[in-house]
């Protein structure tokens, strides 16, 4: 029993002695986290004089945004670490953007540290059809562009997108959160393993929204087509929305919110509560909850 006591009184005074050696290293460095890395990062600018109509990227754990060009000109910037390499070149009508062998970055060394990114800077707003695959990195992509066609596929990360996109919108990623904000879409499908949706001042045709495990949300949202949301695990809201056709469904979770027109409803959940308006008229609405509650109101725009 005293040896017992001895060794828990020593792991504690090790504990102790550990975290104020730490506390020491920390306040040495004035909780800089950024002297602690140990990747050096370098600047490549790619100038693109050659005319383009598509845009592919694809990347390795840089972060990605496009912006407006200043200048009327093209050019890529890429912040990189020391040992990557990229490329950037215009292939028939596409501007065609690379990275390769992007070292790998250390969660705690290099938590604070500077972000490998690709800055791309258009000349015009209107293109044809973009492209982005990202293996672990953000995307971005601004309201300042028009795409006929967009697709983007991460394998881990977040999209930010507000570009308007003339036919279809199509996002897929296994882990990472979808924002979608103030863009007119033809059709849309955004797909994620484990992530939530956010949509706000959206309007398109139709519109298809998934998610294994995360939330989904809708603000302010029109679409003239159907409307297709399912979570595995995860609550659906809305906030003044409407479709043509509404198909929703959770696994567990509760839906809730409001529309903007009638609806014929047939709504059920296996455990939970079911409010909807006593509405025959309009079009059809399917709303589905395993486990949860379901709580929707009509309030329409005069």
């Amino acid at each position: 029993m005293k040896n017992s006591n001895k060794m828990i009184k020593t792991s504690m005074i090790l504990i102790v002695l550990g975290l104020f050696i730490c506390g020491a290293a920390f306040f040495m460095i004035s909780f800089d986290l950024t002297k602690l890395s140990t990747v050096s990062f370098r600047t490549e600018t790619f100038e693109i004089n050659d005319d383009f109509t598509d845009i592919n990227i694809h990347t390795q754990i840089e972060d990605i945004i496009l912006l407006p060009s200043d200048d009327g000109k093209c050019s890529v910037v890429c912040t990189l670490a020391e040992n990557a390499a990229a490329e950037a070149s215009v292939n028939g009508d596409c501007l065609i953007i690379e990275t390769d062998g992007s070292k790998r970055r250390n969660w705690f060394l290099n938590i604070s540290s500077q972000d490998s990114g690709i800055r791309v800077y258009l000349p015009d707003t209107e293109y044809k059809n973009l492209s982005v695959k990202t293996d672990t990195g953000d995307t971005e992509i601004p309201k300042d562009f028009i795409f006929e066609t967009a697709i983007i596929e991460a394998n881990t990360g977040d999209t930010d997108y507000s570009a308007s996109v003339s036919n279809g919108l199509c996002i897929k990623t296994n882990t990472g959160d979808v924002s979608l904000s103030g863009l007119n879409t033809g059709s849309a499908e955004i797909t994620l393993t484990t992530g939530d949706i956010t949509l706000s001042s959206v309007t398109g045709g139709d519109i298809t929204l998934g998610t294994s495990t995360g939330e989904i949300e809708l603000d302010d949202s029109v679409f003239s087509g159907d409307m297709r949301i399912k979570t595995g695990s995860g609550d659906i809201t809305f906030d003044k929305c409407d479709a043509a056709n509404m198909y929703i469904s959770t696994g567990t979770g509760d839906i809730e919110g409001s529309f903007l027109s009638d609806k014929k409803f047939n709504a059920k959940t296996k455990t939970g509560d079911v409010e909807i308006p006593a509405s025959s008229d309009g079009g059809i609405c399917e709303i589905s909850s395993s486990t949860g509650d379901i709580n929707i109101k009509i309030e329409k725009t005069r």
